[in-house]
């Protein structure tokens, strides 16, 4: 059941479409032009070679006629013509008439053709058929390869059947390209030429549609209203709007025609549910002054995976762990183990998963498509105008483009309580383990509450955003606020309510060409591009933790808007020139709400003056070692000077010196203290910075022969970001806090944090002292961030624009050894902005210097980033080669890329809670680019496209920018974590039970039974040496994304009324593994052994794992974690260490021509999905890569060391048998790791096309 904000947002798509949908019937003027091409050749005497003059040439296709004629070297040119296939004519007295038909014009590219006629006494015409699939484009400088619209339906199954109304499938039959199959929806993850998925420019018939906070293009990609899809694998041309490092994408939207059209198309499938629709009707005058193309479409699918049973019958198989008990204790802090029991009424423990939703033990189970897309509802709407208006004194005439698509898309995910099992959801309601599902309810202030308010002040309800309101709220009932639930009351979430997502986009675009004449023509066009994303997530905050499919409530909204002019002119008969000028700026606003933290326990006050804060009460700090007197002087950032919604004055009066509860004369009355709202009700990651683009291009064309072209190019790109301010008194009272009460090591620039449990540690606490503490983990004496004595500032006062230049020389050509062989060569350098996410950091509480300290090791220390334009020199060279006498024709394409300053983007900054982006890579990739074509899909006969690419790709890592380390550094950091419990690293054989990381050299118990003896299991083990910091690892690092080889085939039969096409994609796996593989047992931080643990055998020193806490490391991949080689290969894994298996996909469809107007098909996707190869290891021989299994990843539940006894399976110590889920270090990740999702089923889509 689609939500009412889909509708709303629906009906707005409607309605400016009909609007324009009206202009048809009201205008009755002119038309033409758009995104376009060119085309040029020359015409010679077949005899003499000599050129002829005065011959007349047209163009003519369905969207557009042009006629020229050529000039004295027998050079003709069309500047401008909208993307098609044309028919180019030659005729003169005297010379026979030729064609030359299937001439596939391509947007914003140029082409040449060159044509030989022969003098007669008579008239007799000649006709020379080119395929519309032909690789052989003399004067394309670029590498692009182009799909027009027969392509794009008949590679639809491609990938799995999840993109049968979009782009990506028609990518995927591209070379150079890579998408992983199986995916759906929007922001489809597309690889080109080794570069990542957000280093590719996306635009749509010419305005960009990346959108600036993070370069994920914008728009839906539907290849609804498409005339032609163009992938540049090289980069784009130099006057495009969009940037990338890795490759462009182009849509061309679709123009009317004369003759008029109109279509309809239906289509339903089984066994999944799936239907869509879609009308489009195009027309024009004959004279071409007017042509309208009008569109709409909708499209319904559901998804199930692995099987039709959403894979239900393999848990047994292998469980998938995804759920809130995963964690298998509800006492310790560890993910792997065998516990003895799991609650105190010893519920079964790690139950045999046919009981997974009948006993909510330690270890349940989801089915394992839970948090995955469940249903889409898509709809999107075109209206594309061209007017020409005729000049006034020749035969000239000047194009105006008037172009409107919208575009919404609502998802939901596996997500709710009947996703889960509602029999596992009440058993553990029951447990005690999660409350009735509800609407996830908290709390806030109202709005307009001002900074340094009053404490007292009454909290209101924060509901839950777009939930019904007609409700009594679900808020903590020991915070009165209006409307609560009263006791024993609960504001019930639907078992059928499902998280999700809905994604829009609005293009209004408007150009008008000015043709000055044959030679030359100025173009302007300007346009707005609005997109919204938005998450919506009740589950995991109503329902429990592990629940949940996105976030509580997210939102990218972006308002891009720019203008372009160009200028065109042919200079003389050799040289064109080409000027552009662009223009792009945005309103943009991510806003990440986490008002899901505002429990009774959030902070919310201070007892303070304004600057300085005091404590509450008599008592220790959050640190457990700082002592305090009621009044005196205490950190802002420590419990015991604060207030929280429940108790926002600490029990005491709002004025604790008047009230007598403070003693008058203590430092906090002197200083006129009282409890002040430090925190105004709203938290959340916060990006409001503006975007300001301008880019300058100059392109040269010489043909300095007739089989010579040459491009030249330069691109100069000025980008400046307006950054939000962040001068508030509140943000600004945070920041003078964290410089006296927050410590870092002067040596490794680390902040001083708390550890956490690895399952808690997504964000770490700064550790809070008005006296630093020296570093427990190296013995270096840490320091303040206070800009003293040398130390750091961190500092919100920092300059508010941020600007950068840049220039990208291109060279481009082609040389025409003959008709049928083109060699074509190009160079270049690309840049692309960096995202404004990686630009500043804002939050909407006040507190943001809490989460900046963690930025320190980086080289940042206020919310300004300073970061980098990302740069890729891209090299290419190809043969394109046309086979004489048939319609074949390969086109052979070695390729180089050499990238710079590329953003590492899982940077590991433990205070915030999301992936910073910092410069540090350089890029080395290699391959080839494959494709054969054969004949075409609209004629008799066999045609088809076949693709391969092949890639290496390596990545080198520098230090970050003011920085000693790189993305390397926290991995080693784990490495030397290990090698510190060696022998040789200073180890010691074991460790006193104290949990502090007292050695015990000895191995003894205390006779006064202080402590026992914990067995150091690494103390033997040899040191494991660090990876080079500096070294060449795949390209990705900790995620390697990177195909080697692809190879995808689409191909067709047709016999007059039937057509037969089948398709397939292969692609090997990229690699996996990291040093951070394995968790190990820490045993500086258990407080028993195995003496008083029953057991069939074993080391009675050895650590009672129940008994042991995180590690003491306060470096590393992830803090409070020790990680230990993997016991399969007794060393740590290195980056891209294993290969994941190939993965093969095949669909099929059959077309009947019913009658000239109606045509029935039939899709079949997902005829064959089958992995295979890839590493041969222990767990590929216990789960086998086949139709489910194609990925691997690092096994949570691994049990590695963390068990009593003589091992795993010894069930006198644990209590139950290994569950060999847990026995190996990896386990399977169902689909390919890069689709971020599981393989399709078998799907079935009969369609009906008909003209009408």
């Amino acid at each position: 059941m689609l939500s009412s904000r889909f509708h709303a947002a629906f009906s707005r798509l409607l309605a400016p479409t009909c609007l324009l949908s009206l202009i048809v019937c009201l205008v009755c003027a002119p038309a033409r032009a758009g995104t376009t091409g060119s085309l040029s050749g020359f015409v010679t005497d077949a005899t003499s070679l000599a050129p002829v003059s005065g011959v007349s040439v047209s163009a003519v296709s369905p969207s557009q006629s042009a006629t020229t004629t050529t000039d004295a070297g027998g050079k003709f040119n069309f500047l401008s013509l909208l993307p098609d296939t044309y028919v180019i004519s030659v005729h003169k007295e005297g010379y026979e008439p030729k064609q030359l038909q299937g001439i596939s014009v391509f947007a914003d590219q140029a082409q040449t053709v060159s044509m030989a006629v022969l003098k007669s006494l008579k008239t007799i015409g000649t006709v020379t058929v080119r395929s519309s699939l032909s690789v052989v484009r003399p004067g394309t400088v670029t590498d692009v390869y182009s799909v027009n619209p027969a392509l794009t339906s008949a590679s639809a199954p491609l990938g799995g059947g999840g993109s049968l109304d979009q782009a990506y499938s028609a990518i995927a039959s591209m070379p150079g390209a890579f998408v992983p199959p199986g995916q759906m929806g929007v922001n489809q993850t597309v690889y080109i030429r080794g570069g990542y998925y957000d280093q590719i420019g996306y635009e749509y018939d010419g305005v960009p549609v990346n959108r600036s906070f993070d370069n994920y293009p914008g728009h839906s990609a539907s290849t609804f209203g498409q005339q032609e899809l163009q992938i540049y694998t090289g980069g784009g041309s130099a006057n495009s709007n969009a940037s990338g490092l890795a490759g462009f994408i182009n849509q061309v939207a679709k123009s009317g025609s004369y003759p008029g059209y109109a279509n309809l198309s239906a289509r339903v499938g089984t066994p999944t549910f799936y239907h869509d629709a879609s009308f489009e009707v195009g027309g024009g005058t004959a004279n071409r002054l007017f042509s309208y193309y009008v569109g709409f479409s909708g499209y319904n699918p559901a998804f199930r995976y692995l099987d039709q049973n959403n894979g239900a019958g393999l848990l047994n198989q292998f469980p998938y762990p995804q759920g809130p008990t995963n964690d298998t204790s509800f006492t310790c802090c560890f993910f792997p183990a065998v516990y003895p029991t799991c609650n105190g009424d010893a519920t079964y423990t790690n139950p045999a998963t046919a009981f997974v939703n009948t006993d909510p033990g330690c270890f349940s189970t989801f089915s394992p498509v839970y948090d995955f897309i469940s249903f889409i509802a898509g709809r999107d709407a075109i209206g594309n105008f061209h007017f020409g208006i005729p000049h006034r004194y020749d035969n000239g005439r000047d194009d105006v483009q008037l172009l409107y698509t919208s575009s919404s898309q609502y998802r939901q995910y596996y997500s709710g309580v009947n996703d889960a099992g509602r029999t596992l959801v009440q058993g553990l309601v029951d447990q005690g383990d999660i409350s009735q599902p509800h609407w996830p309810d908290f709390f806030t202030y109202p709005g307009g509450t001002s900074f340094l308010a009053p404490a007292d002040i009454q909290p209101i309800a924060y509901l839950f955003p777009g939930s019904p309101s007609n409700r009594c709220n679900n808020s903590d009932t020991r915070v009165t606020v209006p409307g609560q639930c009263p006791d024993g009351v609960v504001s019930k979430l639907p078992a059928d309510y499902r998280d999700a997502r809905w994604d829009t986009a609005n293009i209004l675009k408007l150009q008008y060409q000015r043709n000055i004449n044959d030679n030359s023509y100025f173009r302007i066009f300007g346009y707005t591009f609005y997109s919204n994303t938005n998450r919506s997530g009740a589950s995991r905050r109503g329902i429990g933790s592990g629940f949940g499919a996105t976030n509580f409530d997210y939102e990218v909204d972006t308002h891009t808007r720019g203008v372009q002019a160009q200028y065109v002119q042919q200079i003389s008969d050799k040289n064109q020139i080409t000027a552009a000028l662009g223009y792009v700026t945005a309103a943009t606003l991510r806003a990440n709400n986490l008002n899901n933290f505002n429990t009774r326990n959030q902070q919310v006050s201070n007892l303070t003056n304004g600057s300085q804060c005091f404590a509450t009460s008599d008592g220790t700090g959050d640190n457990g070692f700082d002592s305090y007197a009621a009044g005196d002087p205490a950190p802002c950032n420590d419990s015991i000077s604060q207030g929280t919604f429940r108790h926002p004055t600490a029990g005491l009066a709002q004025n604790p010196c008047t009230s007598g509860d403070i003693p008058a004369t203590s430092p906090a009355c002197r200083a006129g203290a009282a409890f002040l709202l430090t925190y105004t009700g709203n938290q959340g990651g916060l990006n409001s910075l503006v975007p300001k683009f301008t880019n300058f291009a100059l392109i040269d064309d010489w043909r300095p022969t007739p089989k010579l072209d040459l491009n030249f190019s330069v691109r100069i790109s000025r980008d400046e970001f307006d950054l939000a301010d962040t001068n508030t008194p509140g943000k600004n009272f945070w920041f003078g806090a964290a410089q006296r009460e927050y410590c870092y090591n002067p040596v490794t620039l680390q902040p001083l944090l708390v550890p956490q449990a690895p399952q808690d540690a997504s964000t770490l606490t700064p550790y809070v002292t008005f006296n630093c503490i020296v570093d427990p983990s190296n013995g270096v004496q840490t320091v303040h961030p206070d800009g003293a004595n040398g130390h750091l500032l961190i500092s919100n006062q920092y300059g508010r624009v941020y600007t950068q230049t840049y220039s990208e020389p291109r060279f481009g050509m082609t040389y025409t050894v003959n008709s049928d062989t083109v060699l074509r060569f190009s160079a270049g350098r690309y840049a692309q902005q960096p995202q404004n996410y990686a630009i500043q950091y804002n939050s909407f509480e006040e507190n943001l210097a809490a989460q900046l300290i963690g930025f320190l090791p980086f080289g940042f220390n206020t919310p300004r980033h300073d970061a980098l334009a990302q740069f890729s020199n891209n090299y290419d060279f190809s043969i394109e080669h046309h086979f004489p006498g048939t319609d074949y024709s390969v086109k052979l394409t070695p390729y180089y890329r050499w990238a710079t300053d590329e953003l590492f983007e899982s940077a590991n900054v433990p205070t915030i809670a999301l992936s910073p982006a910092f410069n540090s890579g350089t890029q080395r990739t290699t391959g080839i680019e494959v494709q054969l074509t054969k004949g075409d899909f609209n004629r008799n006969g066999l045609s088809g496209v076949f693709s391969y690419t092949y890639t290496n790709s390596k990545e080198r890592w520098s230090n970050y920018q003011h920085s000693t380390i790189n993305p390397v550094d926290p991995y080693n950091q784990d490495i030397q974590n290990f090698n510190l419990l060696t022998k040789a690293g200073g180890g010691a054989p074991c460790y006193q039970s104290t949990a502090d990381a007292t050695a015990d050299p000895t191995c003894t118990d205390d006779a006064g039974g202080a402590f026992v003896a914990i067995r150091n299991p690494y103390y033997n083990m040899a040191p494991q040496p660090l990876l080079d910091k500096f070294g060449w690892y795949d390209t990705g690092l900790d995620f390697p994304y990177v195909s080697p080889n692809t190879f995808s085939l689409v191909t067709s039969y047709r016999h007059n009324k039937f057509a037969i096409t089948p398709g397939f994609t292969l692609n090997q796996g990229a690699t996996y593994g990291t040093p951070a593989d394995v968790l190990g047992v820490d045993p500086r931080v258990c407080t028993a052994n195995n003496e008083a643990i029953p057991s069939s055998g074993g080391d009675p020193l050895r650590a009672d794992y129940t008994s042991c806490a995180f590690a003491p490391s306060s470096s590393g991949s992830s803090l409070g974690s020790l990680f230990i080689p993997n016991p399969a290969t007794s060393r740590f894994d290195s980056f891209g260490e294993f290969r994941q298996p190939w993965q093969f996909n095949m669909g099929l469809q059959l077309s009947y021509d019913i009658n000239p107007k109606v045509t029935a098909n039939l899709t079949v996707a997902n005829l064959v999905n089958r992995c295979f190869g890839g590493s041969t290891t222990p767990w590929s021989k216990q789960y086998p890569p086949d139709k489910n299994v194609c990925g691997y990843i690092s096994n949570t539940f691994y049990i590695s060391n963390f068990y009593n006894g003589a091992g795993a399976n010894d069930t006198t110590a644990n209590g139950v048998p290994l569950n060999q889920y847990f026995a190996q270090p990896f386990v399977p990740s169902y689909g390919d790791v890069n689709s971020f999702n599981l393989p399709l089923p078998l799907q079935l889509y009969f369609q009906v096309n008909v003209k009408i």
